[in-house]
């Protein structure tokens, strides 16, 4: 019989405004989508195991228990967490090594959870525990699916463990684990799904905070495009035109600016007015693509959503992966989800705003 030991549940993120130019310090405005990572940690008495499961990804991982019990604990306290690339890399190559011939989601997904384990608590008090995590989030479509797999996991462990760690070095610690993903992460899509609702970001800080109570209900659809993309190339790509057109890029990056602060704005303090918020959606998509971070398919489902009078935008890093569609007007969502589908794109009915990561009891 397996004993449950932690069960938590981080939401996915959307970008609502300021893709890209958060990168250059810019203000970023973020929420939640209730698209879900589960992690659940098990103990089992029959073997001596440590065993993560990657539902999604149909994948299993099994280490010795005596090994990872009888490592060096990578930290001395909380406080020390850090992941330095190289460096901190070095600390767990026997580790790492066996994993090299993995992809790199599920290479870095192992990895991860060895950070986590390996600093997390007194390693002499462990017992061998099964980790089953699932999502219904898409990888690889600016849904924060990286993110919210490090959260949750992060949040079953310490909870597994009964360690007390303050929300404020806890969203820290998942920043910290993105870098394996995303190299320099601005630290937008840890923190939102750590504190859920919607919040203000600006150069790498959480300026502000609306808790998921206090959001106005806000009707989105979001499209999957299909078409995969990697964030660092379009980041890149993003840096590249900023560099060559520097005096209009600079412009740009202060008009997504100010679009970003209106609808912070307008979320928080004039939430009579959302219809504004439609066309505040259709400037953002158009700077975006002046950044060169669009697509043709992005292109298509907004050219599908202006025919029934509706504004799109990509979220996330652009190229591909999803757009949100705002609803406010849906008397044509039938005809829109028609139009789509005909058109081959997945569609995704959603709430936004729910609250961040959480235990489920």
């Amino acid at each position: 019989m397996q004993l449950l030991l932690a069960h938590s549940k981080s939401p996915g993120k959307l970008i609502l405004s300021g893709e890209h130019s958060t990168v250059y310090g810019k203000n970023s405005v973020a929420t939640t989508v209730n698209l879900y990572t589960e992690c659940q940690i098990f103990a089992i008495n029959n073997e001596q195991i440590i065993q993560l499961n990657l539902i999604n990804l149909d994948y299993q991982k099994i280490w010795p228990f005596e090994l990872l019990k009888n490592s060096s604990r990578l930290i001395n306290s909380i406080d020390d967490f850090r992941f330095d690339g190289e460096e901190s890399l070095m600390k767990i190559d026997q580790f790492r090594n066996e994993l090299q011939s993995e992809p790199a989601n599920i290479m870095n997904s192992c990895l991860v959870f060895l950070f986590l384990y390996l600093s997390i608590g007194d390693l002499s008090e462990r017992k061998s525990i099964k980790i089953e995590i699932k999502s219904n989030l898409p990888n690889g479509a600016g849904l924060g699916s990286s993110s919210a797999y490090i959260v949750s996991l992060a949040e079953a462990l310490f909870t597994a463990f009964k360690v007390s760690i303050d929300k404020k070095e806890f969203n820290r610690w998942c920043w910290e684990m993105d870098k394996l993903f995303h190299g320099k992460p601005s630290g937008v899509d840890n923190s939102i799904c750590t504190y859920g609702g919607a919040i203000l970001f600006r150069n790498g800080q959480l300026i502000e905070q609306i808790d998921h109570e206090n959001l106005p209900e806000l009707k989105v659809i979001l499209v999957n495009t299909q078409v995969p993309r990697n964030t660092k190339n379009l980041v890149e790509k993003c840096r590249q035109r900023l560099t060559i057109f520097n005096d209009i890029g600079n412009q740009l990056l202060e008009l997504l600016n100010s679009v970003s602060q209106q609808v912070w704005f307008t979320l928080k303090q004039d939430q009579s007015n959302l219809n504004q918020l439609s066309t505040l959606f259709e400037m953002n998509q158009h700077l975006l693509n002046c950044l060169n971070v669009g697509h043709e398919k992005i292109d298509e489902i907004v050219a599908i959503a202006k025919r029934h009078d509706l504004s799109a935008k990509l979220t996330g890093a652009g190229g591909g992966g999803v757009v949100m569609i705002y609803l406010n007007n849906d008397t044509k969502q039938e005809s829109l989800l028609k139009q789509l589908h005909s058109n081959g794109f997945v569609t995704y009915q959603v709430k936004l705003g729910v609250s961040g990561v959480h235990t489920v009891n």
